[in-house]
């Protein structure tokens, strides 16, 4: 299954998208709802890599809003439109 807009954790924090030099303080404050000491984001580019695949591979979607189907990108539209009340519309 795919998470729902309201299931992932980074936009609660990130209000207009990431972008790379997003303040130190939302990162800070990140950290410290997870428990940890510190927290840093990849690029786009370097996420496959990280994990052995080329990004050409993945599925980026979920990083990048940008779905390789018109389905997902449907979804996602939904999902912006009303992040409050969507469900799983998928299975």
């Amino acid at each position: 299954y795919m998470s729902t807009l309201k299931e992932l954790f980074a936009p609660k924090y990130v209000s207009q998208g990431y972008h790379r030099n997003s303040s130190p303080q939302m990162f800070e404050k990140m950290a410290r709802d997870l428990k940890i000491d510190s927290l840093r984001y990849l690029t786009v580019s370097d996420l496959g890599p990280s994990i052995g695949c080329e990004n050409n591979t993945l599925c980026l979607g979920c990083v990048t809003g940008k779905y390789p189907t018109r389905w997902g990108n449907r979804l996602m539209r939904e999902a912006k439109k009303h992040p409050e009340t969507i469900e799983r519309m998928y299975g």
